[in-house]
């Protein structure tokens, strides 16, 4: 069954362009917040499409920092074409540094609260968490990041979350980024998703992906695979 994509794409269009409409209106003032907007069209090896809208923002106030995606997907495997969307997933996050001073002089420590909503009844949730971010300089003089995530509470009560992401670059071009979550389910088996992907920047506005994708949820679901292997095109703002 499909469902309609107009009040997703509103939340969406709303929050990719509301942090810019203020730096706008702060351009007599000193504009402070840096914002990021990406699109990715992914096809999956499993025959469905993905589009992608990430969105990001620094330097809001409260030396807020927000991060969250929108995923359209398609059917598993259907005839309904590349671009016939039939699901959805979001994912947004909110996330407060704290001084060193009160962490016992721990760098990168902060908290983070995220939402989740995909498609279907009773399917949105809210994390509440400390994360810890690490930069390191790599042997090629580059420098990485990882950031670890620790969720023990969510507002659904049937579980808690540990995730982490990284970014590795390689080149100029060529890096490796992705995620990793462990999902700890109350009465339950954990589920694992995971989405380590290869990225290689051609220009400052369009880049190429490969991903794998590996969904604990779908894997227990016989009727569907829980991997598969994706190819994107990024166009970034």
């Amino acid at each position: 069954m499909k469902f309609s994509l107009f009040p997703l794409l509103c939340l969406t269009v709303c929050l990719l362009f509301i942090f810019p409409a203020y730096g706008k209106k702060a351009d007599n003032q000193e504009a402070k917040w840096d914002t990021n907007t990406a699109f990715t069209y992914y096809y999956d090896s499993r025959e469905y499409g993905t589009l992608n809208i990430l969105t990001s923002a620094k330097g809001l106030p409260m030396e807020l920092f927000f991060w969250g995606f929108t995923d359209f997907h398609g059917d598993h495997q259907s005839d309904s074409g590349p671009t016939d969307f039939t699901r959805y997933f979001m994912e947004y996050r909110l996330l407060k540094g704290l001084d060193p001073e009160w962490t016992m002089g721990i760098d990168g420590l902060g908290l983070i609260a995220e939402y989740n909503d995909m498609n279907g009844p009773d399917n949105n949730l809210a994390r509440f968490g400390l994360y810890h971010k690490l930069a390191y300089s790599l042997p090629w003089e580059k420098d990485g990041w990882w950031q670890t995530r620790i969720y023990p509470y969510e507002t659904d009560g049937e579980g808690w979350q540990i995730s982490t992401s990284y970014f590795v670059p390689f080149t100029s071009e060529l890096s490796l980024g992705g995620f990793a979550d462990i999902n700890f389910i109350e009465n339950g088996k954990d589920r694992w998703v995971i989405e380590p992907q290869l990225t290689y920047k051609m220009t400052n506005h369009l880049s190429v992906a490969l991903e794998y994708r590996y969904n604990g949820y779908e894997d227990a679901n016989p009727a569907v695979k829980g991997s598969g292997v994706a190819i994107g095109l990024e166009i970034i703002f």
